[in-house]
């Protein structure tokens, strides 16, 4: 090796180390008392002074989480009967009302069943004039039926334009509800129709 490889080298060697003070993180001068003496700490008694970011609040094992819980179930008709049904209080009130179909429906009118709500309407739809048949309806997480829509025989559209349908669109329907006590109540009534109405309408085409 020649002197100037050895300069060359030596200028290399003895170059400063250009250091910034900012990505340079001073050492703690102070040794924790835990730590200066005695047989070497665990490490929650290192972290006991610092504080916690972190809680975590492990399941037990063998323990699994709540699932959420199911509906309501219950009989199919109302735990107590009502003293006087629709129909009975629709022929006792009829003379009251002139001029009104016989069987009204009425958003209120409570019901022992869905049996009973269907059978009401259907006198209803006679007395006016067109067909019904079960529209929507909502259940519940055990299958507990909650709501029954009552359509028109007209409701909805049929999807072959071609068809022979009496599906007009039709909005006219009642909606019961379940109540707290297995019964039935309307909700909902919508009494106009878009098609002309007859007694034998809708009877026959679904």
């Amino acid at each position: 090796m020649d002197a100037g490889d050895h300069s060359s080298k030596q200028s290399v060697d003895e170059s400063p180390m250009i250091c910034s003070s900012q990505f340079i993180r001073p050492m703690a001068t102070q040794v924790p008392n835990s730590m200066s003496q005695g047989p070497l700490p665990s490490g929650n008694e290192i972290f006991a002074d610092r504080p916690s970011f972190i809680h975590l609040n492990p399941v037990p094992t063998g323990q699994i989480p709540l699932r959420r819980k199911r509906g309501k179930h219950g009989p199919e008709v109302r735990i107590a009967p009502l003293a006087e049904n629709p129909v009975t209080q629709a022929l006792k009130s009829y003379i009251n009302r002139p001029g009104e179909p016989v069987f009204l429906p009425a958003v209120g009118m409570e019901f022992n069943s869905a049996k009973d709500a269907k059978d009401f309407y259907n006198l209803y739809s006679w007395e006016i004039g067109f067909g019904i048949r079960k529209g929507r309806n909502h259940t519940n997480d055990n299958n507990y039926m909650t709501r029954q829509d009552l359509v028109c025989s007209c409701e909805g559209l049929s999807p072959n334009i071609n068809a022979s349908t009496c599906r007009t669109g039709c909005k006219a329907m009642i909606r019961p509800h379940r109540t707290s006590d297995h019964g039935w109540v309307i909700s909902r009534v919508e009494t106009k129709h878009n098609h002309p109405l007859s007694a034998t309408y809708g009877e026959n085409k679904q």
